[in-house]
């Protein structure tokens, strides 16, 4: 099952903003599921959590498997809406879609790192795309490429 914002990647990256209006909407509208998430999965009082999402119409997200957890997951829909925000230019929709996003994913981030010891940076659990899964005492499930190159 792909993640959501796979399916607009093209759009983005081939100029087509208005094939993607939909997905900001899909976003901004699934915000309060998302917050949800990182409170539940992650247990961070703030931010927002963007996992792999299900296409039947229901409210079910899927952070039990491995892909799931990945978490450059919420950096990839704030930037996104972003580049969102470039190509249109519509303050408004900085101010109402846009920002609430880009602010509740920049928390999860924030929050996620302050369960650690102090000065300690380490992205984790979270599984790479050169993984299959969970490895022998989370080795390699932790400061993945796609986590520190989207979360920055």
């Amino acid at each position: 099952m792909p993640e959501f914002s796979s399916r607009f990647w093209a759009d983005f990256g081939a100029n087509h903003e208005k094939q993607a209006l939909n997905y900001t909407e899909f976003v901004k509208n699934y915000l309060p599921t998302a917050r949800r998430v990182a409170r539940e999965i992650f247990e961070c009082e703030r931010g927002a959590f963007y996992p792999i999402v299900y296409f039947d119409g229901t409210s079910k997200d899927s952070c039990d498997s491995y892909v799931g957890r990945s978490l450059y997951l919420p950096a990839i829909h704030a930037q996104n809406c972003w580049w969102h925000y470039q190509y249109f230019q519509d303050p408004d929709f900085l101010k109402n879609q846009a920002y609430p996003v880009m602010r509740e994913c920049a928390l999860f981030y924030v929050e996620l790192l302050a369960k650690n010891a102090p000065g300690d940076y380490i992205l984790w659990p979270t599984v790479p795309a050169e993984t299959t899964g969970w490895t022998k005492n989370f080795e390699f499930n932790k400061n993945c490429i796609e986590d520190i190159a989207n979360v920055k």
